[in-house]
């Protein structure tokens, strides 16, 4: 079973799954970056997106190396948005995220 627009997983190969930390209160919780941030893998670089790609992830990163994917994560800075619902759990702050950027539009 595979979720629509997530990325097929094949016994045997390997991918990166980039997640991000959304709760570090105890226990830290964990949770993908989207459904569609899985890639794969060829060797340690991110293997280039076919024509018509698995997603914009694999398109974005695709040649990369893991380390490089590593260092683009790291230099993004916090969700202004989401740094303002920081104290409440992920469900929560996602609902108040949406809410806003639905009210504020584009």
């Amino acid at each position: 079973m595979i979720l629509e627009g997530a990325p097929r997983i094949e016994v045997g190969d390997r991918y990166l799954a980039p997640i991000l930390l959304v709760d570090d209160r105890s226990p830290a919780e964990w949770w993908p970056l989207t459904i569609s941030s899985q890639v794969r893998l060829n060797g340690d670089t991110v293997q280039e997106a076919p024509q018509r790609a698995e997603s914009a992830t694999a398109v974005q990163l695709g040649g990369d190396s893991i380390d490089e994917v590593r260092s683009a994560v790291q230099r993004q800075s916090p969700d202004p948005v989401a740094n303002r619902y920081r104290d409440l759990g992920p469900a929560e702050r996602i609902k108040l995220v949406m809410r806003e950027r639905t009210s504020s539009g584009p």
